[in-house]
């Protein structure tokens, strides 16, 4: 019989429609050969499972890989097989695709009702109309199975566990167990070792092919809903396995009995490769070095090699340079494909330990086989598979490291794009996007700006429609390489692309370098950046920005959290914020339709934000409990927030309405943390030293403990195990007596002697002196995660070690000016030496010492030479300019730049570090203008509401130029001045003005403002009637000004009584 039940179908609306660019393949799929439209189903998604008689959401990618363009559409139907029969099989509705160019994709979106005549498994089905279509054969599509009915269907997302084990060892996997049935039901999940990917429950019907390492039950778990279990067992191969295998999938069976009745009963997962037995297994974690080599020029990279096997070793890594990511090491029987640029030996590691070695090549050119037009190639390294044929695994020896650009030209890429939250309809909108040349030559270029509905950036291409709106573009000067500038573009209205769907309120801003610019780029597969998602429309977008709280609750009290809210979209509105306990940084508000993962705390409403605003609610809830769903091991829980997803549906965006919070300890126990390590900036080989470790309880009970210090090589720091050899170098250690909660305590810690840990290299002159808390993981801390610190870096040698401590001069200088600046020179190394210290004028903290490989980014204004400083002596020098101008690179309506200084890192060569010899200085007021400061702001403490208020502010001219200006008088709730705007309500009130006389360079003045003293609007019902007094100088901006970010001084507390 015909079948048709009447199925219903939303159809697709305008709202629903998503033009894209041509999928993966669709290009290449165009053929030739047809010279109508050739239409292709690309995708088809449904659900996992739906309920009987329910409406589910059907999506469909449609794309034309024929020779001209058209439109078609699309039935959907319900089959019962992979086989789709407008005789047999229940029609679903239709999809109208819009006109579509040649190699054009659209992705649409509708809804299907799961009207069958049987629950069980089902497939969507689309077949495209075949009317002008020149290659009807290809019509069809159906997506995966689908469950129609009640029933569970489990599945197994993911298999971690150790990278190797020996022989009957034990180990444990996390195995996640999800539902993507319609029924809530508990089974069980077994932990298997196998030959192959094929896993393989053992059966009583046949002989064993796969392990059993072991098995647990799964909680009952809802539609949609996962859980991560812990199974542990002996490692022993599979019975049949071959003797000289190595490597063993460590995969996993849910439902393994097939007890519960499921859609789909194919429940097995491969998981990944383990390695068993005694041997090491060597790997590359990272290949790093620059971004572009010029043709015959030398090169260095950093390669990380761990060791993820059982056993001790050493090895050699080689650095190729290849086409592509396939990374082939040169054989004796084929002629090499990658070039070999240098390779270097890898000591012994233990298991698990890594150690990253620097490969060197004097010249670089493309692999024999390249074509003569390649420019990029991948840089990439391979263990050396004859060195170690011992290892468990040698699929695993290769990393196909980076992308590297060789030649000589440029090659842009965009590092970052930014600029508003959110910009209504038709507003101006402007963005800063920086653009860098990691390439070999200078150059200049052109940048665009786009909206894009997803990360896709695309510039428009003739003769297909545009699916990005170009807002604006910039030329971007020529940058050298390496050199970096950042460009604003701006838009004097911003609308959406011109396919986007309706409903869409956020969109991504990013930017695209002209690839035609600059055509012989090294690469142009990089010049792109998603930016970020932009709000477009006329509504509010709120997001949290901090949760804090306390560090640690005890089972059933009570707590509470400070939570601020903001507002970054464009209309003001309330709402509603939520405080959680959930055992992970997702943040799950609660559903209808699934049991609660996420524990409620507490919530308040928020009281009206004007865009731009920013308040903070306080959120107590009477007793903690941990989620439903935890482990009851578990002992540290994120106290994170949501904003109420059905208070405001009309937001710009809600996907950014939770915050993951923090870690707060749960339970009876202490917390210990290291708040900070103190001692010497330097110290000798073999001299003793004493250290100051601040030992802190943030748990609930009293206990003491103990506290090691420690020296590493990094950041990372590794007490010594029994079972490697140690990585960094115990200083020392000393009990903590015990510490109430909340409490702290430092103690003093000393070494007769230092030296470096066993395998730092032996240049190495500095090393973090660290230290950890605890040392042997106290089971009963509620925390272990955050027992160590890193410390400091700590000079270790004889020889020694400039730092400036501070740079004072001027608040401000003319053009071509004259001026002198003191410096402060210190030497904390162990050895007396002298040096030369350098002035410079830059446009940001980051102060750069002129190079003879790139142009200067800042200009060096003076220089001075620097006596003799014994070990901690210090000096103060100064120096002087006869004139001074700006930054060659700067913008040209720049007024301040940081007047910095630089030790001379090429005079002391031998110091103990050069990572510390710059001082960012301070901000220098450079032209012909006024700089007005206030320098004290002196009021009464009370007053009653309405009474009057007098002020008395003084205000300097730290300028170059005479005027006067305006003073203005504020009372806040917060540190922050927001003044009155006729777009947002006020937070702020203006107590009074007045205008201050005739101010010369150098000049104060103290003037007296009165006014009526009145509360400003507050969200913050603890502080109510406590208000700040401020003052603010140039409100208006009617004076040019050299500098105006330092027009505002925050004065004392008011309290203005009722």
């Amino acid at each position: 019989m015909k079948a048709s039940l009447g199925a219903l179908s939303l159809m697709a609306l305008l709202g629903c429609q998503t033009p894209e660019p041509s999928a993966a393949g669709a290009g290449a799929a165009t053929s030739p050969l047809v010279t109508g439209p050739d239409f292709v189903v690309t995708e088809l998604s449904a659900p996992p499972s739906v309920l009987p008689a329910t409406a589910f959401e059907v999506s469909a990618t449609v794309c034309n890989h024929g020779g001209q363009g058209g439109s078609t559409k699309a039935t959907l139907f319900l089959s019962a097989d992979t086989v789709i029969s407008e005789q047999t099989d229940y029609p679903g509705g239709q999809l109208y695709l819009p006109y579509l160019q040649p190699g054009q994709c659209s992705r649409q979106t509708t809804m299907m009702y799961a009207q069958v005549p049987s629950e069980g498994r089902w497939h969507v089905g689309a077949l495209l109309d075949s009317i002008g279509d020149e290659n009807p054969g290809n019509n069809t599509r159906v997506s995966a199975p689908m469950g129609i009915g009640h029933q569970a269907d489990f599945i197994i997302t993911s298999v971690k566990g150790p990278a190797s084990v020996d022989f009957g060892q034990s180990l444990t996997a996390q195995v996640t167990v999800c539902n993507q049935g319609t029924r809530t039901e508990s089974t069980q999940v077994a932990l298997l070792l196998s030959e192959d990917e094929n896993i393989r429950f053992p059966s009583s019907s046949t002989p064993p092919e796969d392990a059993v390492v072991g098995d647990v039950p799964v909680p009952p778990l809802a539609s949609g809903q996962c859980a991560t279990v812990s199974i542990s067992g002996n490692a022993y191969p599979p019975h049949m396995s071959s003797p000289n295998v190595r490597a063993f999938h460590l995969g996993a069976v849910v439902d393994p009995l097939n007890s519960t009745p499921e859609f789909t009963e194919d429940n097995t997962h491969p998981g990944y490769l383990l390695g068993l037995g005694y041997a090491p297994d060597f790997v590359i974690s990272s290949v790093k070095g620059p971004a572009s080599v010029d043709f015959g020029q030398s090169l260095t990279a950093q390669v990380t090699v761990c060791n993820q096997g059982t056993r001790s070793r050493d090895t050699r890594v080689f650095l190729l340079l290849s086409q592509d990511e396939n990374i082939r090491f040169p054989s004796s029987s084929a002629p090499p494909e990658d070039s070999i640029l240098g390779d270097v030996p890898v000591p012994p590691l233990a298991p698990g330990q890594c150690t990253t070695v620097s490969i060197s090549s004097s010249n670089i050119y493309p692999p024999p086989t390249s074509p003569p037009n390649t420019r990029a190639f991948h840089l990439g390294a391979a263990l050396d598979p004859y060195y170690s044929p011992d290892e468990l695994r040698t699929d695993n020896n290769t990393h196909p490291g980076y992308l590297l650009g060789v030649g000589s030209a440029p090659d842009f890429v965009i590092s970052s794009v930014k600029g508003p939250a959110s910009v209504d309809f038709g507003q101006p909108l402007t963005a800063q996007v920086t653009v860098c040349n990691q390439g070999t030559r200078a150059e200049g270029t052109r940048v665009f700006l786009l909206l894009s509905q997803d990360e896709n950036i695309r510039l428009p291409s003739y003769p297909l429609p545009p699916e990005d709106s170009i807002l604006g573009d910039v030329p971007v000067p020529p940058l050298v390489p390496n050199q970096c500038t950042t460009v604003s573009i701006s838009s004097s209205s911003v609308y959406p692309p011109y396919m986007s769907s309706p409903n869409t309120r956020a969109f991504h801003l990013g930017a695209v370098v002209d690839p035609n610019y600059a055509p012989n780029e090294l690469r142009t597969d990089n010049n792109t950046h998603p930016g970020y998602l932009l709000g477009v429309g006329s509504a509010p977008d709120f997001v949290i920005s901090s949760v804090k709280g306390p560090a640690s609750v005890d089972f059933g009290q009570p707590l509470t959290a400070q939570v601020t809210v903001c507002n970054q979209g464009t209309r003001s509105r309330d709402t509603r914020v939520f405080l959680l306990l959930s055992q992970d940084e997702n943040i799950r508000f609660p559903s209808s339709s699934a049991p609660p993962e996420d524990s409620i705390l507490g919530d308040v409403p928020v009281p009206p934000l004007a865009p731009g605003q920013c308040t903070t609610v306080s959120i107590s809830s009477s007793n903690i409990y941990p989620p439903p769903t935890s482990p009851p091991n578990t002992r540290a829980f994120h106290l994170g927030a949501a904003l109420d997803p059905y208070y405001s549906p009309d937001e710009l965006r809600t996907d950014n309405n939770t915050h993951p919070g923090y870690l707060l300890g749960v339970g009876s126990a202490p917390d210990f943390v290291i708040s900070s390590v103190k001692g010497p900036a330097s110290v000798d080989f073999g001299q003793p030293l004493t250290a100051q470790v601040t030992v802190c309880n943030q748990g609930t009970r009293t206990e003491g403990t103990q506290v090691m210090l420690v020296l590493s090589q990094d950041e990372n720091l590794r007490l010594p195990s029994p079972s490697a050899p140690p990585e960094d170098q115990v200083v020392g250690g000393t009990p903590v007596s015990p510490l109430a909660p909340n409490q702290c305590a430092t103690v003093s810690i000393s070494s007769s002697n230092i030296y470096p840990p066993p395998t730092s290299p032996p240049n190495t002159r500095a090393f973090h002196l660290g230290a950890v808390v605890d040392p042997n993981y106290a089971p009963n801390e509620l925390r272990t995660d955050n027992n160590t610190h890193a410390g400091y870096l700590l000079g270790v040698g004889s020889a020694p070690d400039f730092v400036i401590s501070s740079v004072k001069g001027p608040a401000s200088v003319d053009f071509g000016q004259p001026f002198t600046a003191q410096v402060t020179v210190c030497n904390q190394g162990t050895r007396p030496y002298d040096s030369r210290v350098y002035l410079l004028v830059s446009l940001d903290e980051n102060i750069r010492f002129p190079s003879s490989s790139a142009p200067p980014e800042d200009n060096v204004v003076g220089d001075a030479p620097v006596p003799p400083l014994a070990p901690n002596q210090c000096a103060t020098v100064s120096i002087s300019s006869s004139n001074i101008y700006p930054p060659p690179m700067s913008p040209p309506n720049t007024r301040a730049f940081h007047l910095g200084a630089v030790v001379d890192p090429n005079y002391a060569p031998n110091e103990l570090r050069t990572d510390n010899n710059t001082h960012s200085g301070y901000l220098l007021g450079v032209g012909h203008d006024a700089d007005f400061v206030i320098s004290s702001v002196e009021s009464p403490v009370f007053v009653r509401s309405g009474q009057s208020l007098t002020t008395q502010v003084n205000v300097c001219n730290q300028g170059t130029l005479a005027a006067s200006t305006r003073v203005s008088v504020l009372l806040s709730t917060d540190t922050t001045f927001r003044l009155p705007s006729p777009s947002t309500p006020p937070e702020d009130v203006i107590v009074g003005e007045t205008q201050t006389g005739l101010l010369q360079p150098g000049w104060c003045e103290t003037v007296s403002i009165t006014g009526n003293a009145w509360l400003p609007p507050s969200t913050n019902p603890n502080t109510q009637g406590l208000v700040y007094v401020g003052a603010m100088v140039n409100l208006d901006q009617m004076t040019p000004e050299l500098r105006a970010d330092n027009n505002t001084l925050l004065g004392g507390w008011l309290y203005i009584a009722p």
